[in-house]
């Protein structure tokens, strides 16, 4: 992840643009970390529509993974605040979307 946030050498409009955005991500998302997990299911055409599993079809160890990726993010979480003012959860989604949208785009957020 870190990786991918890296600025990258060069003057063009994409490198630029590109930059930008990362620099975005990197001061909004100031404390950044990783957690791995393994596939939630071994049957390729079960992982390719995922919202029809239930957890009952899911590897018990990916289940695990996930109640301990539940834990860390509550145990970390802090508020979040735009322009000074703290974000319901869904303001929170509705900006982490708006910059999803604008990145996709290839516009700024």
């Amino acid at each position: 992840m870190e990786n991918a946030l890296k600025l990258q050498k060069g003057t063009s409009d994409l490198v630029i643009r590109k930059n930008s955005i990362r620099k975005e991500l990197i001061s909004f998302f100031r404390d950044r970390d990783c957690f791995m997990l393994i596939r939630p299911v071994d049957d390729e055409k079960k992982l390719q529509d995922m919202s029809k599993v239930k957890d009952v079809d899911m590897r018990p160890r990916f289940l695990e993974l996930i109640n301990e990726l539940r834990g860390k993010v509550l145990k970390d979480i802090k508020k979040k605040t735009f322009k000074g003012k703290p974000c319901s959860p869904a303001m929170f989604i509705e900006l982490c979307q708006y910059f999803c949208d604008s990145i996709n785009t290839g516009g700024l957020p």
